[in-house]
């Protein structure tokens, strides 16, 4: 409350200062990803893309996580809710897709309904074929311009809810009944004698 920083200042300084410890601890593992690398399972493009979808896949569970804060006043409503947020785009959408592909008249809906998953992204990093044609890089394009519509709505809700307001004077008091009364009992009070 004493800052006098704006609400997208604040957003971004959130999100470095909770990115940091997750993105720490990836860059951790990173070495242990890369062995099959040198052993020779798989090529460098994979692992590149899979650190890639991880990345983007933190990067949108920190922008659900930011938004559910800002949305609830309780610390439990808005770890539920940006649990909720994540999991449910995550393996929701994976889960619609796979549902939309059993069925022959809705396999167009599942090309495209897969891709806006983060969970889809890592899983098609390795260049494999699920519900149709690979499609990485739609898939990093539309969860990153999720979380970046997730960060900007977050910013923009902020800048509603986070400051103090001065406080309203409820409707009976603006009435000049409780005025009038007030003066008259300052005026009703005998002054006191001075000696």
């Amino acid at each position: 409350f004493l800052t006098n920083l704006n609400s997208g200042e604040i957003i971004v300084g959130k999100l470095c200062s909770s990115a940091l410890a997750s993105v720490y601890a990836l860059m951790g593992i990173f070495p242990m990803l890369a062995l099959p690398v040198l052993m020779g399972g798989i090529t460098l493009q994979n692992f590149a893309l899979t650190v890639l979808g991880l990345l983007n896949g933190i990067l949108f569970a920190l922008a659900a996580g930011l938004l559910a804060s800002v949305l609830c006043q309780r610390q439990f409503t808005a770890i539920a809710l940006g649990l909720g947020l994540t999991i449910g785009l995550g393996a929701g959408l994976m889960l619609g897709a796979a549902a939309a592909s059993a069925y022959r008249p809705t396999r167009p809906l599942a090309n495209w309904l897969a891709p806006l998953s983060p969970l889809y992204t890592v899983i098609t990093a390795d260049a494999a074929r699920l519900f149709g044609p690979n499609r990485f890089w739609h898939s990093a394009a539309a969860v990153a311009g999720m979380s970046l519509g997730c960060l900007g709505l977050t910013i923009l809700l902020l800048a509603r809810t986070w400051r103090d307001r001065p406080k309203t004077i409820p409707a009976w008091h603006r009435l000049k009944f409780w005025r009038r009364s007030e003066r008259t009992c300052s005026r009703a009070a005998p002054p006191l004698a001075r000696d």
